[in-house]
Formats: C-alpha cells, structure tokens, sequence
C-alpha cells in the first residue's frame, strides 16, 4: 500500500538510507549516531519542533496512524531516535531475522503488527519472540493477514539497564522469484512487519 501527504507546514523531510520514501521527495540523507541523535555527515541536525516519523524519538507523541507506522512527535529540541530495528526492508517485509531495541526503555509492552503474503503462503508463518535467550512468545501469522487487516501481538517487555531488547525469528522463508511466475524479487522473505508500537 501507498502513502501520501501533502501539508505546507512539513518542512525538512530526512531519510535512513537511499531514497526510503521511494517517491522522489527532496530528502536529505542522515543516519543515527551511537548516542541516537540524527546527523547528516559529522553534523546532527538543527533542533525541530514537531517530526512525523516511521519510529520512536525523543519528545511527546501527539498523533499516530498505526495502520502506516507514521507518528507525529513534538519534540522541540535535537531530534533523538529511541527505537532500532533491524532486518526489515523499506517495504516492511523482513528475513528470518528481525531485532527491536528501544533505549530508554521503562518497561511496558511492544505493540508490533505484522501481515503475510497468501502468494507465498499457504499455511501461517510461525514466528519466536525472544528477550535475551528465552522464548516468550510465538506468533502465528496466516497467509490472509493483510495490512488492513493484520495480525496484531502484544509484547511485554523486561529492560536491562534502561534497554529493552526483543528478536523475531520466522520458521520459513518464501521467495518471490521461486514461487512467482515472472517475479525478480530474490530476497527470502518472512513476514511483513507493518509497524512497532512502545507503550510505556
């Protein structure tokens, strides 16, 4: 599915990586530095007052579309990320292995919705849910599970010194130009992870 938005206040937009809007925007190329404020080369950014996101930063949270995983933030300083993901593309689907870091972590639970592919898949994708090396969960994503209609897991979350940290790993892997007549997609793909919610 697509976004769009158009609004004459939105300023500066900032992307992770080449072109993760993939709608040719005039973005400016960051990443996140180790104390988790967003630079441009050697510089953070300038201090923002409100920042709509696809993760979780510094500030208060004044609006959320989870469907998207877009949040509207008002964060009236440097623009700090508290949330790291790891193995999931631009367009959510993720390999056998996600991670989920969240600093500033004070307990709460982990919110992630997830939607699958019936193209791909026939039966319900099996996916472990970790913190540190014990399984705490498992869930079962069907073939059917779409992003209108997604499969949606709750997570309690158990921080170390200020941390919370969570991994997924999926059972099986599809891929496209395997399963698919005329697909060029070559990734092993899992599941689609729509969006991760913190709540304290």
């Amino acid at each position: 599915y697509d976004t769009e938005f158009f609004n004459r206040s939105i300023g500066t937009i900032y992307g992770l990586g080449a072109d993760p809007y993939q709608g040719g925007l005039p973005e400016t190329t960051v990443h996140v530095r180790d104390d988790g404020r967003v630079a441009s080369g050697d510089t953070p950014i300038p201090d923002v007052q409100y920042a709509l996101v696809q993760t979780d930063v510094e500030g208060q949270k004044v609006a959320a579309d989870p469907r998207i995983g877009f949040s509207l933030y008002k964060v009236g300083g440097p623009l700090v990320v508290l949330t790291r993901i790891g193995g999931v593309d631009p367009d959510t689907w993720g390999g056998r292995y996600v991670s989920y870091r969240r600093f500033d972590c004070d307990a709460g639970t982990l919110v992630v919705r997830l939607a699958s592919d019936s193209n791909l898949f026939s039966s319900a994708q099996e996916i472990a849910v970790r913190e540190g090396d014990q399984v705490v969960q498992t869930i079962s994503v069907p073939p059917e599970a779409t992003p209108q209609a997604p499969t949606v897991a709750t997570i309690p979350l158990d921080p170390v010194d200020g941390t919370c940290q969570v991994s997924f790993t999926a059972q099986t892997l599809r891929v496209p130009a395997r399963v698919e007549p005329g697909n060029t997609d070559t990734r092993r793909l899992a599941a689609h992870y729509l969006s991760f919610e913190y709540r304290p």
